[in-house]
């Protein structure tokens, strides 16, 4: 019997990652007097994969994607979190289609910084994206957390506000979401 058992414990034990912990993150879109998109509109909106709006003034309306990225990187670094060599690990983009999502990250003796941004990219034409600014989009300022061998880290839900959205008024009969952002993207170096 004892061998049985000192063999279940070597397999545990060696199932026990002791160098990455993992990071949970939640997401929530809410309009701009705080109602909820998504979730929350799950009946007539189940994800952020099909809005509709101009995404170029040049171009007209098209139909676009709107993308959670997640950013770690170290603390106190001087080049900034663009640089890779400040980063913990490239920067996470999750699909329009979650609102949840939990990685494997790292373990490190100092807190790391943890900031979103949220990416529009076409889904008609081209493949285009763009980085929405604070005109069009509020996210939450950089957290520091620690991220421990074994444990889970939990970012809480990130509430990522459309301050140009209006739920009520943009929502149409056609199950559309309108939401113009010509005016707040910073597009990509691969748009025309």
């Amino acid at each position: 019997m004892r061998p049985i058992l000192a063999g279940w414990l070597v397999l545990f034990a060696g199932a026990c990652n002791t160098t990455e912990g993992q990071v949970e993150l939640h997401w929530a879109f809410l309009d701009r007097d705080s109602a909820p998109v998504v979730p929350g509109n799950t009946l007539t909106i189940p994800d952020t994969c099909s809005l509709l709006g101009t995404f170029d003034e040049q171009v007209g309306p098209t139909r676009y994607a709107l993308e959670v990225v997640l950013h770690i990187c170290l603390p106190d670094c001087e080049a900034g979190c663009d640089d890779p060599a400040c980063q913990v690990i490239a920067p996470q983009v999750f699909s329009c289609e979650t609102t949840r999502a939990t990685m494997d990250i790292p373990a490190g003796d100092t807190p790391y910084v943890f900031s979103t941004e949220v990416v529009a990219r076409q889904t008609d034409g081209d493949s285009c994206s763009c980085t929405l600014t604070s005109a069009c989009v509020a996210t939450p300022g950089a957290r520091q957390r620690r991220v421990t061998a074994g444990l889970v880290t939990d970012l809480q839900v990130q509430q990522l506000l459309l301050t140009t959205l209006d739920f009520a008024e943009d929502f149409d009969a056609n199950n559309d979401l309108h939401l113009d952002i010509a005016t707040c993207c910073e597009p990509t170096p691969v748009c025309p």
